[in-house]
């Protein structure tokens, strides 16, 4: 009796043990599988985010790349169409032949630089530290030929009052003149006639020199833009571009 007593008040003591060990293990089994969510699977996330972040800066820096590329070769072609067309036109080169001398003389290449500059679409587009910097380079220039002109007229303007002063002041007739007036020599022309001639065509080789030269000068600073530093090419700086085109 005393024996079926212990095993009778055993059995319940072995069987509460059994299930508080089923029910560690079950517990054991959800705090793993809570750790996991909980620190693995924000850990992975948070990884495949970083990553993704990561390929979306390259694509960004690629399409700013392209875009910068882009616009380094308009800028390159607006510039360059500028300067070809307002050294052609400044410099007379689309004026008759014959009127090319007095046109370069009587033009003001200043204000030919100038609105030739604030009629360019093309410019327009350039972003605005771009067009400001090649604004005040052109000014600048302008303001030179402006002198430059000035000193030429004045040279043009007095050839003949100098030249009564001091002879030396005119350069040779030139090729075609000289090859005149040896042509002219051997026809029996009378030697004052032929001082006559080639003292005018002094007269004209060396106002043809002024203008040339002046020509020469206009031409090589409106060139000069080509050597121009442009600003730090930013993406960001092609926001608002009008608004420094007032």
């Amino acid at each position: 009796m005393v024996v079926q007593s212990e095993q009778s008040l055993g059995l319940p003591v072995d069987l509460w043990l059994s299930r508080f060990g089923h029910a560690a293990q079950i517990g054991l089994a959800i705090a793993t599988v809570a750790a996991f969510f909980l620190t693995v699977v924000p850990l992975y996330q948070k990884a495949a985010l970083e990553e993704a972040i990561a390929q979306r800066e390259i694509e960004l820096k690629s399409q700013n790349r392209a875009v910068q590329d882009a616009y380094v070769k308009l800028r390159q072609y607006a510039t360059r169409q500028f300067i070809m067309g307002a050294g052609a036109k400044c410099t007379g080169l689309l004026t008759e032949p014959l009127s090319h001398e007095t046109y370069i003389i009587t033009t003001d290449a200043n204000t030919c630089l100038l609105s030739s500059f604030a009629s360019s679409g093309d410019l327009k587009q350039l972003r605005p530290t771009d067009y400001t910097l090649l604004k005040q380079r052109i000014e600048k220039i302008a303001e030179e030929l402006k002198v430059d002109q000035q000193k030429a007229r004045k040279e043009y303007d007095t050839l003949e009052t100098r030249a009564a002063r001091d002879p030396t002041v005119l350069g040779p007739p030139g090729q075609f003149g000289a090859g005149l007036i040896k042509v002219l020599e051997h026809q029996n022309v009378q030697r004052g006639q032929l001082a006559d001639l080639a003292r005018t065509m002094s007269f004209d080789a060396t106002r043809l020199r002024i203008s040339t030269d002046l020509a020469d000068k206009i031409r090589e600073k409106i060139f000069s833009l080509t050597n121009i530093e442009w600003a730090s090419p930013d993406i960001e700086d092609a926001a608002s571009p009008d608004a420094a085109y007032h």
